[in-house]
C-alpha cells in the first residue's frame, strides 16, 4: 500500500528439503518477490524469489541465493527496504 517502506524479521529456521521461511512483498498472486532462509538440495541458504506475471512459475523464479554457515545457531536478519519502484533486499548472519 505504500511507496516507501521497510520491513525486517530474524529467522531462526532449521527447514527440510523444500521447506522456507521469510519475508514476501506482494502486488497479487501474479506479482511478487520473496526473501527467505530455505534448504535447496541439502544445503541451508537465503533465497530470492520472484513472480512477474502470469508466463512466470506460479512456484516463483529463483533471481538469487548464498548458502549460509553450517551449523550456525544464530538466525538470519532478512529485511526488504521499498523505495518506489525499487526495492533493496538484505540478509545478514552472526
Amino acid at each position: 500500500q505504500h511507496m516507501y517502506a521497510s520491513a525486517s524479521t530474524a529467522v531462526r529456521f532449521d527447514p527440510r528439503p523444500g521447506d522456507r521461511a521469510g519475508l514476501a512483498v506482494i502486488q497479487n498472486d501474479e506479482y511478487w518477490y520473496l526473501l527467505s532462509v530455505a534448504n535447496e538440495g541439502g544445503t541451508k541458504q537465503v533465497r530470492l524469489e520472484r513472480r512477474a506475471g502470469p508466463d512466470d512459475p506460479a512456484a516463483g523464479k529463483l533471481i538469487a541465493s548464498r548458502p549460509l554457515p553450517k551449523g550456525a545457531k544464530a538466525p538470519t536478519e532478512l529485511r526488504i527496504r521499498a523505495r518506489g519502484a525499487l526495492y533493496d533486499f538484505e540478509y545478514a548472519t552472526r
